[in-house]
């Protein structure tokens, strides 16, 4: 079949198997006595919750203070700079004294910072499944579930060791 007539055949099939089903719908009387009604939750988009840029205070609080003390102890630091340590905590290698072997720390905390803060931005954009049998309860827990769940991510976790 060309391709030029794909589109008519398909739409020509829905419409009479759509026809078909209407009028055994009909003839059977299955919404007699029912009102069918359609419930929207429009508040999601017209208010919806925003990301709390308060939440960067601390992580950005944090990434300024590291900076600025390697910074002022940048010029006292020794000429070679041990990077990597054995599990008994003896330097096992060394780098030369550098801006990236001295600041190598404060830019893996920036990258952290960036893709937890991307995260969490993308999370308070998507849009919530949300249970159409009961929108408005299932948006309102969605609404309480949100920012409790994006505050546990910002934690980070309690490492424990045992003595």
């Amino acid at each position: 079949m060309p391709a030029s007539l794909e589109l008519p055949a398909i739409l020509g099939c829905f419409w009479l198997a759509r026809a078909r089903i209407t009028a055994v719908k009909n003839a059977e009387g299955w919404f007699d006595g029912l009102t069918q009604t359609v419930t929207a939750d429009t508040t999601w988009r017209t208010d919806p919750l925003r990301f709390p840029r308060l939440w960067l205070v601390p992580a950005t609080a944090v990434l300024v203070a590291t900076a600025v003390t390697g910074a002022v102890r940048y010029p006292g630091l020794p000429a070679r700079l041990a990077v990597h340590f054995t599990a008994s905590g003896a330097p096992d290698r060394w780098a030369g004294k550098s801006a990236w072997s001295a600041f190598y720390l404060v830019a893996g905390q920036l990258l952290v910072t960036i893709l937890i803060t991307v995260q969490q931005v993308i999370i308070y954009r998507s849009r919530p499944e949300i249970d159409a049998g009961n929108a408005a309860d299932a948006t309102r827990r969605y609404r309480r579930y949100l920012p409790g769940s994006a505050e546990r991510s910002w934690r980070l976790p309690r490492w424990r060791t045992s003595a």
